[in-house]
């Protein structure tokens, strides 16, 4: 894919599977998925709540804790395999070069400490930086992600702040080494319009500043429109979609992908009801044998509950799964 056409990526996951043991049985979260990004690009990986977005972006950074674990595959980052990597070798890549910008600021900041203080830690534990150093540096990074007043904001604790700097914050924390890759992790969640933008419009300015590969996960299409390159829509912990941001919204193959966009509000549809998406996400204990869309799909054919489409590229750059198209019937069904 797109990711390969200028070199090597510089990470990749290579059909990962992820899965949660529970009571109730093996949760299969991420289901064989495969991504490339390249060095200073940003890939949009879009899908549902609970489509296994975010579980992959844990699998890179090795924070899938018991119940949970790798099945099978391998993830790939600037030639090393994560995966198989030591504790203590994975820890010096996480928060250096691979850095993570958590959902729910609110949440992922500690309240007992000053946002200067948890900014700060990340300095000291990859850089070495004595407390002095650390400080200067931080007011720095606040100032460069528009926080107003950092020498004052500094020394605040996050109840003192808003939503929009909480997550300014987690920004920070997540440049503070100049990583080589981003994972921003439903970054506008829970933020009004106008600063949704900002969030978005900063991201895209460090990345200029930075040279940083970006992997950004979003149930959102509207919002990732002018901010990346490339989409991969996940449904069900399957990727069913792949393609230059462009292709997706003039020429979306998948029925999933469609559906999505014309849930997305118009200003030309503006007195037009939105559509919906009729049906509900398959329990992840319960998956049907073949295509996890069938059961919502309008267009729905004979071999689609059996059979399970894999991702075969359609037109240059882009891929989808689905019997719909010729070139998937012409593949044959996935390997078990």
């Amino acid at each position: 894919m797109a990711a390969a056409a200028g070199g090597a990526p510089l990470l990749e996951l290579r059909g990962l599977h992820v899965s949660f043991a529970t009571r109730a049985g093996e949760v299969p979260a991420v289901r064989g998925v495969d991504l490339a990004l390249r060095a200073g690009e940003t890939l949009a990986l879009v899908g549902e709540s609970g489509s296994g977005k975010t579980v992959c972006a844990l699998a890179v950074m090795g924070l899938v804790d018991p119940p949970g674990r790798v099945v099978r595959g391998s993830v790939w980052f600037d030639g090393r395999e994560l995966t198989a990597l030591p504790a203590r070798e994975l820890r010096r890549l996480r928060g250096r070069r691979i850095a993570m910008v958590f959902q729910e600021p609110m949440t992922s900041l500690n309240p007992v400490f000053t946002v200067g203080d948890q900014v700060a830690e990340v300095l000291r534990i990859h850089l070495r930086m004595k407390a002095k150093q650390a400080r200067d540096e931080v007011i720095g990074l606040l100032h460069r992600v528009g926080i107003p007043s950092p020498e004052s904001r500094v020394d605040a604790y996050p109840h003192e702040l808003s939503g929009g700097m909480k997550q300014r914050v987690m920004i920070a924390m997540a440049i503070a080494c100049k990583p080589d890759l981003l994972i921003a992790d439903e970054p506008t969640t829970a933020l009004d319009v106008t600063i949704q933008a900002q969030i978005m419009e900063l991201l895209a300015a460090l990345q200029r500043e930075m040279g940083m590969a970006i992997l950004l996960i979003t149930h959102n299409l509207g919002v990732v429109a002018h901010y990346t390159r490339e989409i991969a829509v996940m449904y069900a912990g399957k990727l069913v979609e792949r393609a230059p941001v462009r292709e997706i919204f003039a020429r979306p193959e998948h029925p999933y992908t469609r559906a999505l966009l014309r849930s997305l509000p118009r200003p030309d549809r503006a007195h037009e009801p939105l559509e919906a998406i009729p049906g509900t996400v398959p329990s992840p204990l319960e998956l049907p044998k073949g295509c996890a869309f069938a059961d919502r799909c309008a267009q729905v054919l004979p071999r689609c509950p059996s059979d399970p489409p894999r991702l075969v590229a359609i037109r240059q750059d882009h891929a989808a799964a689905c019997w719909l198209h010729e070139a998937v019937v012409a593949a044959g069904p996935e390997p078990a």
